[in-house]
């Protein structure tokens, strides 16, 4: 005997529209930022700013005010992002009870009711505090100290550079003189200077006998060809275009 699933039909129709309320479970910040918004926020300032009868019915402010809120608590913040959720997110809808405001609509609502929505938050901070969520007061630092970049400790002074210059001429200096103790004799081959060895690389057997295969080989080598071979970038061009 099989196991029994649950049935699943995608197509089916419902009989009765669910409740906005259903989307998500109960004690969902959703349902919370939906029901304190028109009940506990002072929003004249926003809903009075409407005054022309004539147009296309807008969204109605205080469920586009409570659908910006929920998206900042959510931490979304571009408005593409909010639209794209409000067709998607079942959290979002129960806010919105459905409705659909697109970008620019989001966009404009925020621009138009920047400084309003700025106010909100000092009343936001007051609801907090009656609820007991948050609190005021001093807050204390273990005392650490840290050097910034633009310290007065990180900054260089005249003398210092000036002794800073010495010191770090004296350091190129003795790079040079180990890159000169690892030039081979007969520096020249084929009528050409051979390069010097990098100061960073320590003077020991690998070094030696890596000239000696530029020796051997002449400027022909294949160790200096290297420098020229162009086939890698050919064949990532080939291999781009499918060739």
């Amino acid at each position: 005997m099989g196991k029994t699933f649950r049935e699943w039909h995608p197509a089916q129709r419902l009989l009765l529209p669910r409740s906005v309320e259903e989307f998500v479970p109960a004690g969902d910040l959703a349902h919370f930022v939906r029901d304190l918004v028109p009940d506990s926020l002072d929003l004249s300032a926003i809903t009075d700013a409407y005054r022309e009868e004539r147009g296309f019915p807008p969204c109605h402010p205080v469920m586009m005010t409570a659908l910006l809120l929920y998206a900042y608590c959510q931490g979304t913040y571009s408005a593409r992002r909010i639209a794209k959720a409000c067709e998607q997110r079942g959290d979002f809808m129960s806010v919105t009870a459905m409705n659909r405001p697109d970008f620019p609509t989001i966009s404009d609502f925020r621009k138009r009711h920047l400084a309003a929505l700025g106010k909100l938050f000092v009343q936001v901070l007051r609801l907090c505090g009656r609820a007991e969520l948050v609190k005021l007061g001093h807050v204390a630092l273990d005392g650490t100290k840290l050097k910034a970049n633009a310290s007065r400790h990180k900054a260089m002074r005249y003398k210092w550079m000036k002794e800073g210059e010495a010191r770090l001429a004296a350091e190129v200096a003795s790079w040079l003189d180990q890159a000169e103790a690892t030039e081979p004799p007969g520096g020249r081959c084929m009528g050409r200077r051979t390069p010097r060895v990098s100061a960073r690389a320590p003077p020991g057997t690998g070094t030696a006998a890596m000239w000696r295969q530029l020796r051997r080989g002449g400027w022909r080598s294949r160790y200096r060809l290297r420098k020229q071979t162009v086939e890698a970038v050919f064949g990532l061009i080939k291999h781009a275009r499918g060739c």
